[in-house]
């Protein structure tokens, strides 16, 4: 039986001729649930899907930028500060504090798999949807410049040296780094000193720590700060920062466009054997 796709007014058909030899309409639907089934449908590379790290959610990717969400669960971790900043250069003696946190979901954005910059939030149920909202952390090293792009941003200063590693490799020694640094005074605007002004329990590490021996899991019913976007938000900005994120076609006219794109640079692509289920040079 011979079908054909008709685009019409940003509406999709499925025809189908008829054994009156008249081309009937099978199947209409709005022209963006076609786009996106199709980008779902169509097969990938196996080099484009990357072994992923442990604890991953998420993982989307565009032609250059690629952005990883990794979540922890709730754990008493121990941490090391130093009461010095890097203006004021002195020299503070170390101290370590038995931390509870509840769970970490750490957002890393990648540009040709070169480290661009990682995000860190909270949350007290582990994520079930891109719609789950996330909260503000409490930590010296996350900064909270609001309406800025650096907010809720890790310090990860020294900065690893993480290129020509695998993705997998990278995000793993990435997210190590950041628990295994020197937490300082260094951002003023700390998600730490966020929370320190409102909340007796998290105004010192002493108390944190206080409280967290008392019990490990009050984290879990703590009222953290929502950031007021969800992770898909969030993950959706990053995205857009750099060129080459993943974007549908948002009409049957721009869909017109890429098609004489893709007609002149047809010679230039692979083609998909779906019998040998590679791609053909």
């Amino acid at each position: 039986m011979k079908e054909k796709i008709e685009i019409e007014d940003d509406h999709v058909r499925l025809m189908r001729l008829t054994p009156q030899g008249e081309w009937a309409a099978e199947l209409e639907l709005p022209f963006q649930a076609f786009i996106k089934l199709l980008s779902v449908e169509l097969p990938q590379p196996f080099d484009q899907h990357p072994l992923l790290p442990p604890g991953c959610r998420w993982y989307g990717h565009g032609r250059r930028s690629e952005v990883v969400i990794v979540e922890e669960p709730p754990a008493s971790r121990r941490i090391r500060f130093a009461a010095h900043t890097r203006k004021r250069g002195d020299e503070a003696p170390e101290e370590f504090y038995e931390l509870a946190f509840p769970y970490v979901i750490f957002v890393l954005l990648f540009m040709e798999r070169d480290f661009e910059e990682m995000k860190i939030f909270y949350r007290t149920s582990p994520l079930a949807s891109m719609r789950d909202g996330l909260s503000l952390c409490n930590l010296f090293n996350v900064q909270l410049s609001a309406g800025h792009r650096a907010h809720d941003r890790a310090c990860l200063r020294p900065k690893p040296e993480v290129r020509g590693l695998s993705l997998n490799d990278q995000v793993q020694q990435l997210v190590s780094h950041f628990w295994n640094t020197e937490f300082n005074l260094d951002i003023e605007d700390s998600g730490f000193n966020f929370y320190a002004q409102s909340h007796p329990g998290l105004s010192t590490l002493a108390q944190w720590e206080k409280e967290s021996g008392a019990n490990p899991f009050f984290v879990l019913e703590f009222p953290w700060e929502p950031i007021g976007m969800t992770l898909m938000d969030v993950a959706g900005s990053l995205m857009s920062l750099m060129p080459g994120g993943r974007r549908s076609p948002y009409s049957s006219q721009n869909l017109g466009d890429l098609c004489y794109l893709l007609k002149d640079s047809l010679a230039e692509r692979p083609e998909f054997d779906h019998r040998e289920g590679v791609w053909r040079q």
